[in-house]
C-alpha cells in the first residue's frame, strides 16, 4: 500500500526532530573536520525506546555517548501512527556537530 508510506515518512520525520531538539553536541574541536554519529535504536508501538547503540562512530567516546544520550533523553517518543501496525520498528538516526560560526 502506497498511500500509506507518506504518513509514515511524516511520523519518522517527527521521531527524528524530537530525538535533535534535545541532542547537544559535546564542545569539541572539529576544525576542518565533520564530526557524525549514527546511532541506531528500537522504536516500540507506544513511542518507549531500547536498544540503542552506535551504529557508526565518530571517532570521539563523549560524542557518541551524547548521540546515544539524546535518543534516551527524547524518549518517550510519539507513539505509532494508526497506519504502522509494527508492534516495532529498527531505526538510525545521524546525528552531526552543528558548524562553528563565530
Amino acid at each position: 500500500m502506497a498511500d500509506g508510506t507518506a504518513p509514515t515518512q511524516a511520523y519518522l520525520a517527527l521521531v527524528q526532530q524530537r530525538i535533535r531538539d534535545v541532542w547537544k553536541a559535546p564542545a569539541l574541536d572539529f576544525t576542518n573536520r565533520t564530526s557524525a554519529t549514527v546511532v541506531t535504536f528500537r522504536l516500540h508501538k507506544n513511542g518507549s525506546v531500547s536498544l540503542v547503540k552506535i551504529e557508526q562512530s565518530s571517532g570521539n567516546e563523549s560524542y557518541d555517548a551524547a548521540g546515544k544520550q539524546a535518543v534516551l533523553s527524547a524518549s518517550p517518543l510519539p507513539a505509532f501512527p494508526p497506519d504502522l501496525s509494527h508492534a516495532y520498528v529498527d531505526a538510525h538516526i545521524t546525528l552531526t556537530a552543528p558548524s562553528a560560526k563565530e
